[in-house]
């Protein structure tokens, strides 16, 4: 699967299930069923037909803003029949569950971390002891050791995440916001409100899921 990034000024439509790209640099084609993601970077043109196909083939439009960082992302307003039964079942979770579930995604992320260091570094098992002692009540601190870690060992012990004029930040930001639209993307194709969080609970997140 193939992801489209169109950053010259464009005029794209929809022509025999393929997305058409015309610019200055010429006219490019490719079938919707070999893409999984369109990002569009600069001026373009929309047809509804293509957004009204890429939203029923699942394929997420991020728009970027001028300084070429996602800034929104097209998605189905209803993601699927059964929606009313599954926004009722995620409002109805219960609070084991969802930090069961919390739990679950935070040991991936670590261990995803430990595997980057390993294939960087040739050292593994570098964060396995958080990974032994993690649980409900310490999920969050163990996050947060291992990140400041992972980070540290990345791109050196002066590096701060929250710089935001860094630009390290942000390129990380950019691939955060891609990996987070397509994600969204998944959640409202099932059904789910992405408002409602299993972790996260602020009100002014529409992402808290």
């Amino acid at each position: 699967m193939k992801s489209i990034i169109i950053n010259n000024d464009s005029k794209i439509k929809l022509s025999n299930n393929n997305i058409v790209i015309e610019n200055s640099k010429g006219i490019f084609n490719e079938s919707l069923d070999c893409i999984s993601l369109i990002i569009i970077q600069s001026k373009a043109t929309l047809t509804t037909d293509l957004i009204n196909e890429t939203i029923n083939k699942d394929i997420p439009i991020i728009i970027c803003s001028d300084k070429k960082l996602p800034n929104a992302v097209i998605l189905p307003y209803y993601g699927s029949f059964n929606r009313f039964e599954t926004i009722s079942k995620q409002i109805n979770w219960s609070d084991e569950q969802k930090q069961k579930v919390s739990l679950k995604i935070i040991e991936n992320k670590i261990l995803n971390q430990q595997k980057v260091i390993e294939l960087l570094f040739h050292k593994p098992n570098a964060y396995q002891n958080y990974l032994d002692s993690i649980n409900i009540e310490n999920k969050t601190k163990q996050e947060a050791f291992v990140a400041r870690k992972y980070f540290y060992k990345l791109f050196g012990n002066q590096f701060n995440r929250r710089d935001y004029d860094n630009d390290i930040n942000k390129k990380l930001n950019y691939g955060y916001a891609i990996i987070a639209s397509i994600i969204t993307n998944e959640i409202v194709s099932h059904g789910y409100l992405t408002e409602i969080g299993i972790n996260h609970f602020a009100k002014t997140n529409n992402f808290n899921f």
